[in-house]
């Protein structure tokens, strides 16, 4: 397959201001952002504004089982047509738009699991443009709380980049001028990463941090079994933690696993 920059030219494909279009052309990057998905054999994957395929084709050289691309742009037909091709069966490409497509009827029921329970093999990514990135999140944080479209097969992740200006939003402060509504929804729903986890492991259990495992009575090693449990029900995310996995697959938060990126970082 040609490169990415190559199909561009060869389609005459230009980004479109009207739609806040950016490309992603440089393959490392694509692979950087697929890194930071939890891919595994038998992992459905469901990318929004694919583009000319740069993320795509990283998709397809993990071991996903299957890839969807949902675009709404017709000019990008022709070279997302050309990877379906070469995919093997496991590409299929959607004509529409993103806000308003039934994602849930994508993914197989069998990939459904109880919603405090592992997350299932299902993932939702993208490169958003920040026109249409307003609206889908709204939407997505909606169905979210009512556990509804893609959400009725449990805690699926978002893996998604956005520009500058929307990851304001969603981290603005309550007094900050960014503060909207995204602001609001987002940060009820995922509350900011659990960077004081082991304060309150030990806060709750009351043993001493500084005292050496193997001279833990059996009543502290109650405690601490009791106290990770709580944190467990109030975190669903964490029973999901695997220490072994590298680093960058891990993104703690409450339901679901949200992973947002800035282009910046990737680079």
């Amino acid at each position: 397959m040609p490169r990415i920059s190559e199909i561009v030219k060869l389609y005459r494909l230009s980004a479109t201001k009207k739609l806040s279009q950016n490309f992603l052309l440089d393959m490392n990057v694509c692979h950087k952002f697929v890194n930071c998905i939890s891919v595994t054999k038998g992992s459905h994957i469901c990318e929004v504004g694919p583009g000319p395929g740069g993320i795509t084709r990283a998709l397809l050289e993990s071991d996903a089982e299957k890839v969807h691309v949902i675009e709404k742009d017709k000019r990008f037909l022709p070279p997302l047509e050309a990877l379906r091709a070469a995919s093997g069966g496991r590409l299929d490409v959607h004509l529409g738009d993103a806000k308003y497509f039934d994602m849930h009827s994508l993914f197989p029921p069998y990939c459904a699991r109880p919603w405090q329970k592992m997350t299932p093999k299902v993932n939702i990514v993208g490169n958003l443009p920040f026109n249409v990135s307003l609206g889908l999140l709204l939407k997505w944080l909606e169905q979210i709380s009512k556990k509804s479209g893609p959400w009725q097969l449990g805690r699926v992740p978002l893996t998604l980049t956005f520009q500058h200006e929307v990851a304001e939003r969603i981290l603005a402060d309550v007094d900050s001028e960014h503060r909207c509504r995204l602001s609001i929804m987002s940060q009820d729903l995922f509350p900011p990463i659990m960077s004081n986890l082991v304060d309150d492991f030990f806060k709750i259990s009351r043993v001493d941090p500084t005292k050496q495992s193997f001279r833990l009575s059996m009543e502290e090693w109650r405690e601490l079994c009791h106290a990770y449990e709580q944190l467990c029900l109030l975190n669903p995310g964490l029973i999901d933690y695997n220490y072994r996995e590298p680093r960058a697959k891990h993104m703690l938060t409450t339901s679901p696993l949200v992973r947002t990126s800035n282009l910046n970082e990737l680079q």
